[in-house]
């Protein structure tokens, strides 16, 4: 009873400190239940998205070491070498 009267007058007692707390929890709870429904998915998919995702960034770093000093010609060389005209010429 000690226990409610006290959160009563420190909490609830006036309107703008309600208020304030419910924000504050909505916030928090917001934020606990995103934790918990990625940590849940995370759990269920076994980190497959993060490993997709690690193995993106991992294609997109070689991709830019590999095409950097390439542009035009020498890029379409590149990229089309070792195929036949009838592989490529739907590109065109």
């Amino acid at each position: 009873m000690v226990l409610g009267s006290f959160l009563y007058r420190a909490l609830f007692q006036r309107a703008s400190i309600l208020m304030l707390s419910k924000v504050i929890g909505a916030l928090l709870f917001a934020w606990a239940f995103d934790q918990g429904a990625d940590a849940l998915y995370q759990a269920r998919t076994g980190n497959l998205w993060v490993l997709a995702n690690a193995r993106g960034a991992a294609i997109r770093s070689h991709r830019k070491s590999v095409f950097s000093g390439l542009s035009g010609p020498a890029l379409y060389d590149h990229l089309n070498r070792g195929k036949l005209w009838d592989h490529i010429k739907h590109k065109n």
